[in-house]
């Protein structure tokens, strides 16, 4: 007999609860197919910018951000941005040495046939997205957009945001789950390999997310069930020999016709959820659950619980290798 979902907040978003039988990839509403494009790129010259360059990336981009001009002790910094640039507009850079990259933006957009779709989409991977960085924030939610990975709002970083609410850009305004990264600083582009217009211009569009989920900054993992958690507590329980009364919790059939050890599994296991779901900040499912666990190491008796997720497969994530958005405006020219 199937057991029903456990309530409270953010628990309808979070397939895991949903006690032995969680959702697995891919989830009832899953994309059509996906794409990848260069969002925007940051420039920065220690030269006044020439109103020419400015006019010809007027031409060949989305939008831009003009020239601003910063002035320090040292001299002065000029600051600009491009959005949606074109493959023209990427090759020009490559003549104007003192112009650098100083910021990226690669897109993944997830196509679906409705706003709907597109929304549970996002939900699904915020459930199970995970940063691999030690220091990071987690997954912040402002608005209808998730935020995760930027902690600071200046200065080198990589980072990540993910929304539902707009149409795809390449794909005719089609509704779509839009995930991007966000890489500022030399370091950060290079190992990357979007440092230079060159390698901007060659980027392999399905290598580069597959870097990214498989051995660089995120990954995918299925928050672990009820009775799961609550086996691991058991055993520790059990390990310990300090005395203390080792008698199962719920394990009497007063409360319950069930009892037993299960019972009491899926209970504790339960509650280890409730704990996680219950904390003060916005934490995607899979987050909140590794956090609780970290901050409280006696809980299970080790501090690192990612071995009770299952992975999830992000292939199906994977995007062509070509540049969606150039591709598109080379079919529509």
């Amino acid at each position: 007999m199937k057991k029903s979902p456990a309530t409270g907040p953010d628990l309808d978003a979070a397939a895991a609860y949903r006690a032995e039988d969680g959702e697995s990839w891919p989830p009832k509403t899953t994309h059509e197919y996906a794409q990848s494009y260069i969002d925007s790129v940051f420039l920065t010259s220690s030269r006044l910018i020439h109103p020419g360059f400015v006019a010809e990336m007027r031409q060949s981009c989305g939008t831009i951000y003009p020239p601003k001009m910063h002035t320090f002790d040292r001299g002065l910094s000029v600051t600009m941005a491009l959005h949606q640039p074109s493959k023209e507009a990427i090759a020009r850079l490559a003549d104007e040495p003192m112009i650098k990259i100083t910021g990226v933006q690669v897109a993944l957009d997830l196509v679906t046939r409705t706003f709907t779709e597109a929304d549970r989409m996002q939900s699904f991977l915020r459930t199970r997205l995970v940063s691999r960085s030690r220091n990071g924030k987690g997954i912040v939610r402002r608005g209808s957009t998730d935020y995760f990975g930027l902690e600071r709002h200046q200065g080198p970083n990589t980072g990540f945001a993910m929304y539902a609410g707009k149409p795809s850009k390449p794909s005719e305004n089609r509704p779509c789950a839009h995930l991007e990264i966000r890489v500022r600083g030399a370091a950060h582009l290079r190992r990357l390999g979007l440092r230079s217009p060159e390698e901007l211009i060659s980027l392999n569009h399905t290598t580069f997310w597959k870097q990214i989920f498989r051995d660089k900054h995120l990954e995918l993992l299925e928050p672990p069930a009820p009775k799961k958690l609550g086996a691991v507590w058991l055993r520790h329980l059990a390990k310990q020999a300090d005395g203390r009364n080792k008698t199962l919790p719920y394990k009497t059939a007063q409360m319950t016709p069930v009892g037993g050890r299960e019972y009491a599994a899926r209970r504790i296991g339960g509650l280890v959820l409730r704990l996680a779901m219950e904390q003060e900040d916005d934490e995607a499912p899979a987050a909140r659950i590794l956090r609780t666990i970290r901050m409280h190491p006696k809980l299970l008796g080790k501090p690192n619980a990612r071995h009770l997720f299952k992975r999830v497969d992000f292939r199906p994530l994977l995007p062509p290798p070509e540049n969606a958005l150039w591709t598109a405006n080379l079919e529509k020219s």
